[in-house]
């Protein structure tokens, strides 16, 4: 349990962005730089320990391949079946995907 001093020293370093406190773990050492990454990196590792079929690298890498192809393709909010058009997600990427939004 935090104080409400310390609520709002962390809320006041995070830029009082509701996402981002919503996000910040507070067993992150007061990590105030990294929250959006460690939340990412959490999530991968929960689905790559939940699923067991490929490693949380494989999940890093369809992820990246995934920001890039929207940057490339100028659309930050693709359809599925946009994404399957798009060259450079392969089936392996597409699929791991999937199984991020699922």
């Amino acid at each position: 349990m935090i104080s409400g001093l310390d609520a709002l020293s962390i809320s006041e370093t995070l830029g009082n962005d509701p996402l981002i406190i919503a996000l910040y773990d507070q067993s992150d050492n007061l990590d105030y730089h990294n929250v959006i990454s460690n939340f990412i990196s959490d999530s991968l590792s929960k689905i790559a320990n939940d699923r067991r079929d490929y490693p949380i690298t494989e999940y890093r890498i369809a992820l990246q391949e995934f920001a890039i192809s929207m940057l490339r393709n100028k659309n930050v909010s693709p359809m599925w079946s946009e994404l399957r058009g798009w060259k450079n997600l392969n089936d392996i990427s597409l699929k791991l995907i999937l199984h991020i939004v699922e």
